[in-house]
């Protein structure tokens, strides 16, 4: 509600906060329909690295697993944790918080690839690492200024080397 609330006051529109929301989500849905989800090239390569790994694999999101998951991410769901392929982090925030209650994983065992800079920084605060793949000019240059070490423009840059050197990384902080 104070999502729509904001949006209202800062577009000046003379709609109550759950209005906005609705024009939002309508809007939200008629580009879905134009623009359709789809995996970003070099996905399936990257979830066959990671999982050569070892690593447990778990998407997140803020809709629930059925309306992401299930909808978007079924055709290579044999990447994703059994137990938990999928966390919903909606009405839990900060998310990576919730994620790390929901896998317990230690914060150093626990890495985070995203295109927001505040994610970045929220996996700093819990001593989790992170690998940017900012979609925009804007979350480069904020993930920049907040130091992030792990910058990539494509994800197959995510190969054994940059893994490598994170989980390097992460052991120094830790220890």
């Amino acid at each position: 509600m104070a999502g729509g609330h904001i949006m209202a006051l800062a577009c000046n529109l003379p709609w109550t906060a759950m209005e906005t929301i609705d024009a939002f989500l309508a809007e939200q849905a008629q580009y879905a329909a134009r623009h359709p989800v789809q995996l970003a090239p070099g996905a399936v390569a990257l979830l066959t690295r990671l999982k050569e790994t070892g690593a447990r694999i778990t998407a997140y999101g803020g809709s629930t697993k059925a309306a992401i998951f299930d909808r978007y991410l079924a055709s290579v769901s044999e990447y994703f944790d059994a137990d938990l392929p999928y966390i919903d982090m909606g009405h839990a925030r900060p998310g990576m918080a919730e994620i790390h209650r929901q896998t317990a994983t230690s914060a150093g065992e626990l890495v985070f690839i995203d295109d927001l800079n505040r994610v970045a920084q929220v996996s700093k605060t819990l001593g989790c690492g992170f690998i940017g793949k900012p979609a925009t000019l804007y979350q480069k240059q904020q993930m920049q200024a907040s130091g992030v070490r792990f910058i990539c423009k494509d994800l197959d840059e995510i190969d054994q080397t940059l893994l490598q050197a994170l989980d390097q990384s992460l052991r120094l902080e830790h220890h």
